[in-house]
This record gives structure tokens, sequence and C-alpha cells, in this order.
């Protein structure tokens, strides 16, 4: 079948059914309200061509070429793709949800409000792509390379990301929420604002990482390493940090309520303003670190180390302290039982007396 008919078939609005057109050439082609049913496109060249609004089932794009090209709210869910290219394409509201992606090349493209959600992304490649808004829910993501990309408000999770690739990438409200990044190494990346909630992060390596704003509430993060990382105003409530790496590293405002850092190494870090409110610290090491302000009420200091660390105007309200050392650190103002929380905490109204005569 040769492009003209092709063309043809769309002018007249008819829907091109089980052809074979393995290799045809549609580059510069308009395509925009065309319709394709069972349709091989193995090899095919869409370079450069307007796909808007082409309804596309049950097709073969297997090794098409779609360099440069405009593609917008198509909907190729279930489609099979493996080993497309789409360098320096502009995708807008694709559907490409449990579709086969594995091997495709996205580089240099602008993915904006795009579903890929369930497909199979092994090996897909979106080096120094824009990926914007943009759902990939329980996606394969095994070896898939986002290098250098911008990535902004994308949703992954509950997906397996320990061979993604995100070196040089930089990561703006991104929701990582129950993926698997065990022993993953994120050194000397810039993200902000990104979901790791209910994550895996077990031995993984965020050393010398900025991550202010982002939350890790519920994750598993034993034996991390964030030395030297910038996690201002992060939350951590009820992560799991024990035997965590945190020396040198700057957490100012950071909230580790509930949290477990039993033996974690916080030493020389800044943890100014800080809550640690019931939180696990038995044997961690805050030796010359900054606590000014910080909040260790109800917290278990057990076996603590926190000589040379500056205390001002920390509250140690009930925390247990059996065996904490604290060495030369600087105390000043440190308060250790606040008499007033005290007594109201445990003030206990007494139950009004009923009145009889509402019997009556």
């Amino acid at each position: 079948m040769l492009r003209a008919e092709i063309l043809e078939q769309i002018a007249r609005r008819e829907t091109v059914v089980g052809r074979d057109l393995s290799g045809i050439d549609l580059s510069g082609a308009n395509l925009s309200g065309g319709r394709f049913e069972k349709v091989d496109f193995t090899g095919a060249n869409f370079s450069g061509a307007n796909v808007n609004r082409t309804g596309f089932a049950d097709c073969n794009f297997a090794g098409a070429r779609f360099r440069g090209s405009r593609l917008e709210q198509c909907n190729w869910m279930n489609m099979r793709m493996p080993g497309a290219d789409f360098s320096g394409a502009r995708l807008h509201m694709m559907l490409f949800g449990e579709s086969d992606v594995s091997g495709a090349d996205f580089s240099g493209a602008h993915i904006h409000m795009c579903t890929l959600q369930k497909s199979n992304l092994t090996g897909t490649r979106f080096h120094k792509a824009r990926v914007e808004q943009n759902a990939l829910q329980e996606a394969d993501c095994r070896r898939a390379d986002f290098s250098g990309a911008t990535m902004i408000r994308l949703a992954f999770s509950e997906s397996d990301m320990r061979s993604l690739i995100l070196e040089g990438a930089t990561l703006t409200k991104v929701l990582f929420r129950g993926c698997n990044f065990t022993r993953y190494c994120f050194a000397g990346l810039s993200m902000k604002i990104v979901q790791f909630d209910q994550a895996l992060l077990d031995g993984a390596d965020l050393s010398g990482c900025k991550l202010p704003m982002c939350n890790f509430s519920g994750a598993s993060m034993k034996g991390a390493d964030l030395t030297r990382a910038r996690l201002e105003d992060a939350l951590f409530l009820g992560t799991d940090l024990e035997a965590a790496r945190l020396s040198g590293g700057r957490f100012r405002q950071s909230i580790f309520s509930e949290s477990n850092l039993a033996g974690a190494d916080c030493a020389n870090s800044d943890f100014e303003l800080c809550n640690f409110q019931k939180t696990r610290l038995r044997g961690a090491d805050f030796r010359g670190a900054n606590l000014t302000y910080a909040d260790f009420s109800y917290a278990d200091l057990s076996e603590g180390d926190f000589s040379g660390a500056t205390l001002y105007m920390a509250q140690f309200h009930k925390a247990v302290e059996e065996n904490t050392r604290y060495g030369s650190s600087k105390k000043t103002l440190l308060q250790s039982l606040d008499p007033d929380r005290a007594e109201a905490e445990a003030f206990h109204p007494q139950a009004k007396p009923r009145d009889r005569r509402r019997n009556i």
C-alpha cells in the first residue's frame, strides 16, 4: 500500500484495517484524524509526522521511527513498540498504558501529560528528555535510562528501580511511593520535593545529595548513607534509619518523629530545629552535632553520645537517658523536663455529676 493511498483513506475518513505497512515512509505526513486497526508498522518511518488524535488499535510499531514527530492525544494502550525511536519528538496527552515500549529511545523528547502505567520500559532511553506530569505507576523500569533528564511531577509506585539510571538527572515533585531502591546510588543528585514514602532504601547511597523538602515517611533506610547530604525541611516520620550514616549532613527543620535511628552516625551534622519526639536513638552518635532547639521529648537516648554537641534550648522532656554521654556538650538552657507540660499531660478532668433533675 502506497503512502498516497494511506493519506487518501485518511482524507475519506476510512479506517485502514489489517494491512502490512512495515517499512513504509510516512515522514512529514499529516496523519491527524486517521484510523488504523491491526496494522503492522514494523520499521515504518514517521519522522516529522503530525500524529494528532490519530486512532491506532492492535498495531505493531516495533522499530518504527518517530524522530521529531508531534504526537498528541492518541490512545496507544496495549501497543507493541519495542525499539521504536521517539528521539526529539513531542508527545502530549498520549496513552501508553500496558504497552511494550522496551528498548525505545525518547532521547531529547518532550513527554508531557502522558500515561505509561503498567508499561514495559525495560531498557528504554530517556536521555536528556523533558518528562513532565506523567503517570508511570507499576511500570517495569529495569535498566531504564533517565540520565540528564528533567523529571517534573512524575508518579511511580511499587516499581523495581534498582537498575534505573538517574545520573545527572534533575527531579522535582516526583513520587516514588513503595518503590524498591535497595542499595541504589543517588550520590550527587539534586532532588526537590520528592516523595519516597514507603520505599525500600536499605543500604542506598544518598551521600552529598540535595534533597530539600523530601518525604521519606515509612521508608526502610537501614544502613543508608546520607553523609554530607542536604535534607532541609525533610520528613522522616516513622522511618527506619537503623545504623544509617548521617554525619556531616544538613537536616535543619526536618521531622524524625517516631523513627528508628538506633546506632545511627549523626556526628557533626546540623539538626537545628529538628523534631525527634518518640524517636528510638539508642546508641546513636551525635558528637559535635548542632542540636539547637531540637526536640527529643519522649525519645530513647540510651547509650547515645552527645559529646561536644550544641544543645542550646534543646528539649529533653521525659526522654530516656540511660547511660547517655554528654561529655563537653554545650547544654545552655537545655530543658530536660518541662514541669508545666508534665502537669498538663497528667491532668485528667473529673467527670461532671449527672443532673438527676433531668430524669424526673
